[in-house]
């Protein structure tokens, strides 16, 4: 007999297995908004070259050497650049995308990139591979390997020229390198359920810290991730950047990003090292909660007053900025948004508590201070978040 089709009326109920998941034998977890099912089917929406433009930042740099001699390279062979004019930064991961490299006259090198220093680890394998070029062919070598301040690599790939291929070579030559890469946060779990977004200045962006476990940023996701959290972190940190620079890259659409689920925001001691005045730089910050608010209304937002300058004025001024934070939040009274005041995090008097004694980053002593607290009654971060925001 023939079925006639109908059209029926939409289920009025979603059957309660469909509500929650979790492994066999383990506790189920209910779907919600801010825990939806675990669909592990890549990073939805942005490819590698997309998040590299929107996470990160482009790096590398135009390098030069000069030769007048030609005496055969010994050992290893003759030191030269690879495209980079720095190391890595604390906390940061480099992704190198290409090496271009040239020479006036033909040669043949070696390049060597990665292998882990971490203690324990044993005998890591680098990279280490040959590469020819000469006044009519540049050496285009395709890398696609990403370098981690966490894995304490080398400040930079090492390069060496091998051997002069002309055995008549005079005069005066020149090899010369360059990078296509780009530098983000060192948290390339692109998977991650959660991810939080940091903005700061030359204190979050390596200067100071001497490895990741002193590095604030690294700390904060580290910290979500020891508590069950499955998190990574954006890192938006520019030396010498203020509340109007980032304002300005804010309004430019740079820190729109799919999925936000805290904010970690450090900004004003170049506000205060500039004399920018206290209003302008709330004004910078009210206009940062309340692009929170609209675009990202149920991410948890911190802001941190910066910690002490050694600087008497300077530390006037940005005492005035922690100030006006302090009432601005008290007033707003947003649960989604919180204040974190570093005023007494350390002892300003103290140089040691500063990279190098500059009076301005804090060290490796100074950053421990901040962290773990214990200065003249001070809570510290790791104990402040505990309490006041344990889970994203």
């Amino acid at each position: 007999m023939a079925t006639t089709p109908s059209i029926k009326a939409p289920a009025g109920f979603v059957p309660a297995a469909a509500l929650s998941f979790g492994a066999p034998g383990s506790a189920a977890s209910f779907v919600t908004d801010a825990n939806p099912l675990p669909v592990r089917g890549g990073p939805p929406g942005l490819s590698l070259i997309e998040r590299l433009n929107r996470e990160g930042d482009v790096t590398g740099s135009f390098q030069e050497l000069e030769f007048s001699s030609f005496t055969e390279p010994a050992g290893a062979g003759t030191s030269i650049p690879v495209g980079f004019s720095s190391g890595l930064a604390v906390g940061r991961a480099r992704y190198i995308s290409h090496l271009l490299l040239s020479c006036t006259t033909p040669i043949s090198g070696r390049v060597w990139i990665g292998g882990s220093q971490l203690a324990g680890v044993g005998t890591a394998r680098p990279r280490d591979f040959g590469f020819t070029c000469g006044p009519d062919y540049q050496a285009i070598v395709p890398i696609g390997q990403f370098l981690r301040s966490s894995e304490k690599p080398l400040a930079a790939p090492g390069a060496y020229l091998k051997r002069w291929l002309d055995g008549s070579v005079s005069g005066t030559h020149y090899f010369t390198a360059g990078a296509v890469a780009w530098e983000l946060a060192d948290a390339i779990n692109f998977e991650a359920r959660k991810v939080i977004l940091c903005i700061g200045d030359s204190l979050w962006n390596g200067t100071g810290p001497s490895d990741v476990t002193h590095c604030i940023p690294w700390l904060i996701n580290d910290f979500y991730r020891r508590n069950g959290v499955d998190s990574r972190y954006i890192l938006k940190a520019y030396s010498g950047s203020t509340t109007q620079g980032h304002e300005g890259y804010r309004r430019a659409g740079n820190y729109n990003f799919p999925q936000i689920d805290a904010i970690f925001y450090q900004l004003g001691t170049n506000d205060a090292a500039n004399a920018v005045d206290t209003q302008d730089s709330m004004a910078n910050v009210q206009a940062a909660v309340e692009w929170k608010q609209a675009l990202y209304p149920g991410a948890k937002l911190v802001v941190l007053g910066p910690p002490p300058l050694a600087d008497p004025a300077q530390e006037g001024a940005l005492a005035a900025l922690r100030a006006a934070q302090t009432s601005f939040f008290a007033a707003l009274d947003d649960p989604h948004v919180l204040f974190f005041d570093q005023t007494d995090a350390f002892d300003r008097g103290v140089s040691g508590n500063y990279a190098g004694g500059d009076g301005v980053h804090p060290g490796d002593a100074g950053l421990d201070q901040i962290w773990q607290g214990g200065f003249n009654g001070f809570v510290g971060l790791r104990a402040w978040l505990d309490t006041n925001l344990p889970t994203i």
